[in-house]
């Protein structure tokens, strides 16, 4: 089978590490791709790659993040409420707004039905809860899926701080 003309730009967009590339290769392919290029600072690399459908893309980018460097400044084997605390500490340093261990609520008819509590809600947009293991676990993914529709937003984040390293989970609410 005949690679698509798209998954070969991708493909060569992928692999592009310098200026020079970049500038030997023909713009006008891009026209029609969900693709764009945007510069990224204090980087080795002149562009990244980023997906223009991503839901919340810049927030969740910057997210991840400081996911990371929370990770890297404490490693493995902490309980979740250390990570929260230490994620909490990070988004203040970064002047991004979040609300901690916030009530969820099921109503219908009048009736709370169910409720649950959430790790992080992010700038209003972006649900994060924070997990240790190292797997994703389905209940974990419904429980997340949950909050989402109960709280009509429409992007999650699970964070995994595992023994070999973050590992994140988007999950979009289709509302």
């Amino acid at each position: 089978m005949r690679p698509k003309k798209r998954d070969i730009l991708i493909h060569t967009l992928l692999r592009i590490t310098n200026k020079n590339e970049l500038r030997k290769f023909p713009y006008e392919l891009l026209i029609n791709t969900k693709y764009e290029l945007f510069p990224r600072e204090k980087s080795k690399f002149m562009n990244v790659l980023k997906r223009s459908d991503i839901v919340h893309a810049e927030l969740s980018y910057k997210l991840v993040g400081i996911l990371y460097s929370v990770h890297k400044e404490m490693g493995y084997g902490f309980l979740e409420r250390y990570y929260q605390k230490a994620i909490a500490a990070e988004l203040k340093r970064n002047n991004i707004d979040f609300k901690e261990q916030v009530k969820v609520e099921l109503i219908i008819a009048g009736e709370v039905i169910a409720s649950g509590i959430v790790d992080f809600i992010i700038d209003g947009t972006i649900i994060l809860e924070i997990k240790q293991g190292n797997t994703f676990l389905k209940t974990n993914i419904d429980q997340v899926n949950s909050y989402l529709k109960m709280s009509k937003l429409q992007l999650g984040i699970i964070a995994n701080f595992t023994s070999r390293g973050l590992l994140y989970k988007r999950i979009v609410n289709t509302i």
